[in-house]
Formats: C-alpha cells, sequence, structure tokens
C-alpha cells in the first residue's frame, strides 16, 4: 500500500497493481462490437415508433374489394347511425391496393347520434375504413373532415366498427340537415323510410339554403334511396310543402312536379 504524498485530513486509498492478461484485447472488441449491434437496433426501434407515430397504429385489415352494393347489402348492415365526426386519423400505412390509387387504413372517431339498426350503446366509436389516396379518378371517393355528419353502414370486423365498403361515397351518405334528437325508429316500417327521414327532413340549427340543397340533392346522394322508395319520398315532400318555410317549400314543389305528384 503506497501513502507517501498524502494530504492531511485524507483517506488512504489501497492501490494494487494488476497484469493485463493476453486475451484482453479480444474481451475489448466484443464489448465494441456488442455496443455496435445494440446501437444499431435502437435506432431501428426509434425509427419504427416514429413511423408508428406518423402512420398511425390500427388493427390490420384489408380493404374489400370493390363493389357497388345493392340497397338490400347496406340496409341489411349489423348497424347502421348517424354519426358527427369529431376526428379522422391515420390507422395503417398508405400501400397499394385492388383499386386504380393507393389507400389508407383510417379510424374515424364518431359521436353517435342516432341508431337506426342494431346494437350500438357507446355515445362514441372508432369506425374503421380505407380511403384512396392520390389524385381522384372514376367514381366520387369518401372524404371525412371533423364536423360533418353522415349515416354509417357498419359491420364487425376484429372487434372493431367497419364501414360495410370502401373508397367511394356510395358507402355512407352524407345527412345535411342536422342533429334529430327527436328521431324514434320506427319499427313498423322499412329501414329505408327511416333513412329518407333523416336525410330530408330538418333538424337542429339548419339554415333555409341547406335545407334546399338537401331537398334537391346537390351535395348528397339521397336520390338512391327516394329513387328506391319513391312512394314514400312523395308522402315526405308533400309533408314538407305544408309545414316549412318559403324557400324549402317551393323546393319540395318542384321535386313533386318532377314526381308527376301534387304539392298539396
Amino acid at each position: 500500500m503506497e501513502t507517501r504524498g498524502r494530504l492531511p485530513g485524507t483517506m488512504v486509498v489501497a492501490t494494487q497493481h494488476f497484469h493485463e492478461p493476453d486475451d484482453a484485447h479480444l474481451r475489448t472488441d466484443t464489448a465494441l462490437e456488442t455496443g455496435v449491434v445494440n446501437y444499431v437496433r435502437y435506432r431501428e426501434l426509434l425509427i419504427v415508433a416514429a413511423l408508428n407515430l406518423a402512420g398511425g397504429c390500427g388493427p390490420t385489415m384489408k380493404e374489400y374489394r370493390p363493389r357497388h352494393p345493392p340497397f338490400q347489402f347496406l340496409t341489411e348492415s349489423p348497424a347502421i347511425l348517424v354519426g358527427f365526426i369529431e376526428a379522422v386519423d391515420k390507422a395503417g400505412w398508405t400501400h397499394s391496393s385492388r383499386y386504380d390509387q393507393p389507400v389508407q387504413l383510417c379510424r374515424i372517431r364518431v359521436k353517435v347520434e342516432n341508431v337506426l339498426q342494431g346494437q350500438v350503446t357507446s355515445n362514441e366509436v372508432n369506425i374503421y375504413c380505407y380511403l384512396m389516396r392520390g389524385s381522384a379518378t372514376g367514381l366520387p371517393r369518401m372524404y371525412f373532415d371533423p364536423g360533418d355528419r353522415y349515416i354509417f353502414y357498419l359491420r364487425r370486423e376484429l372487434g372493431e366498427w367497419r364501414t360495410a365498403c370502401d373508397v367511394y361515397e356510395y358507402c355512407v351518405d352524407r345527412v345535411l340537415t342536422g342533429r334529430h334528437p327527436a328521431f324514434k325508429r320506427n319499427p313498423n316500417r322499412p329501414i329505408s323510410d327511416d333513412i329518407l327521414e333523416i336525410l330530408f327532413t330538418r333538424g337542429e340549427s339548419v339554415s333555409d339554403g341547406v335545407m334546399v340543397d338537401a331537398v334537391a340533392g346537390y351535395r348528397n346522394d339521397g336520390s338512391r334511396w327516394r329513387n328506391q322508395r319513391a312512394e314514400a319520398y312523395s308522402e315526405l315532400l308533400q309533408r314538407m310543402a305544408k309545414v316549412e318555410t318559403a324557400p324549402v317549400r317551393a323546393e319540395a314543389c318542384d321535386q313533386l312536379k318532377n314526381l308527376g305528384k301534387p304539392c298539396e
């Protein structure tokens, strides 16, 4: 033990000299190599985490094959609801698909306003669907913004709610007529008549201009339902012609004229 030159009040530390074994350089090389491998793996994990944050993380779902669903296909969906969109998030990678453009799985956060069919007990749900990325070609495509309101036709997949079909806007119906808190499902009539009522009757906080657009079918695809249920649609228009404001009454009468029906 060496004590020479010790300052007063300092601790005496024993030192011992060791001879480095011949294979020490091998252990040093191995340690360096392990450190490099660990660093590369750590960097890869960081990249994956960053990509997950950027691209979203959701269930593994495949896009449905392109199809124009018949009315029965939509009306027989396990659940049909009117939902107010609160958020739209990416839930998967953009990838090539059976459609003519790349698609991406998205998660739509929806506030449930009306349940037209099935059992939906939550006030808010996540709905998954594939949206098309890239330039617009062919049929009109689904596109969602927070604040929009839609009728969603849903099925279950991997324990989540999923649109009955993907990409194209015929998979959903845009609702322009506002919120309908007083709406009650009528089990004695076809579900298509309930859909008509949501699409074409005034709800809360809707201007006359928007109602005219809704009745005329300018900004939604309600025409498929009014063509399917022409008689029920005519009765709805005749009711509107009696109780609505002047601009909406005028549009309702124009639509009735096109159908060859009297306005009053």
